[in-house]
């Protein structure tokens, strides 16, 4: 089995991210209007194409404010546009910060850990599609041409860029399994879809019921099953197992939430990606990353 900073990436939930991580389509972003290609305004963009896997390939909560305009553009579309063209396009993707866009360097980085040889062919077919000696656009049509272990390599170095935070040691990780049994097979592993939240963590824990766990929850559904689940707000500092720490933001919504399983360490999921694991992690470091929202301790009554 893969490892991520020792979390674990079970094979199917890397044969999900293969599958889900390169479309077949590529969403193009530009400042100024294009004449070659039709384009979207922003707003209509995010009502038609943004589903969450669209969201996360592309990164899409990066793109530079900039710009105005989005274009959508099946792989085989793009391919017959003429050189000059798609080596503008690429250049502009790769200013405006849109993903899945590498310039060699990074590209080398994600391929670490096959020979060179390896890396070398990699490069090659790539290239084939970067439109000029430094871009590298990783498209489904040559995602798909990629061999299996170069995919499942460029895979697990890219989640490591998104875990910050390494594992516990195996011994309290065997601890907290055998502690919350219902809680045992999402501790310190990577989903394989994206959508699991921080919220629907919380709730799958404090129901000991794991058939929320993959949900994207909505904030007003988390508050309303943390009320039905009998927690309510606690003035108390001192942290104890089975408390919910909440960040609100100033317009009072829920922006994070963590289930404490000590007072040391909490269940947490930083995103809603598939590249954040459930993990478990020091209570102390969720406060430093979270000190600029305000937090609220509700505890079972």
């Amino acid at each position: 089995m893969n490892s991520i900073k020792g979390y674990q990436v079970p094979q199917n939930v890397l044969c999900n991210w293969e599958q889900n991580w390169v479309p077949d389509f590529d969403l193009f972003y530009f400042v100024e209007k294009p004449e070659c290609i039709p384009v979207y305004t922003i707003e209509e963009i995010n009502k038609k194409f943004l589903t969450l896997n669209v969201r996360t390939s592309f990164l899409t909560w990066s793109i530079d404010k900039r710009a105005k305009y989005v274009s959508h553009v099946s792989n085989k579309d793009f391919l017959a546009l003429l050189p000059h063209v798609k080596r503008e396009i690429i250049a502009e993707q790769k200013r405006l910060n849109r993903g899945l866009m590498f310039t060699e360097i990074e590209m080398r980085s994600l391929l670490e850990g096959l020979d060179l040889t390896d890396q070398n062919e990699c490069l090659v077919m790539l290239k084939q599609n970067a439109y000029n000696d430094e871009i590298v656009s990783l498209q489904g049509h040559i995602w798909r041409r990629l061999s299996y272990k170069t995919r499942q390599t460029i895979l697990v170095n890219y989640a490591d860029l998104w875990v910050d935070e390494h594992a516990l040691d195996n011994g309290e990780i065997v601890h907290y399994r055998n502690k919350y049994p219902n809680l045992s097979a999402y501790i310190n592993v990577f989903p394989g879809q994206n959508g699991p939240n921080c919220l629907a963590s919380v709730i799958a824990g404090i129901t000991n019921s794991a058939s929320s766990i993959h949900q994207w929850m909505q904030q007003d559904t988390f508050l309303q099953l943390l009320f039905d689940s009998k927690y309510v707000e606690n003035e108390t500092n001192r942290l104890s197992a089975s408390d919910v720490i909440v960040w609100f933001d100033l317009h009072d919504r829920p922006v994070h939430a963590a289930l404490l399983l000590s007072e040391e360490h909490a269940f947490n999921k930083n995103g809603q990606t598939m590249f954040h694991p459930w993990q478990i992690i020091r209570i102390d470091h969720l406060m430093d990353c979270w000190q600029g929202y305000r937090f609220t301790i509700y505890r079972k009554t």
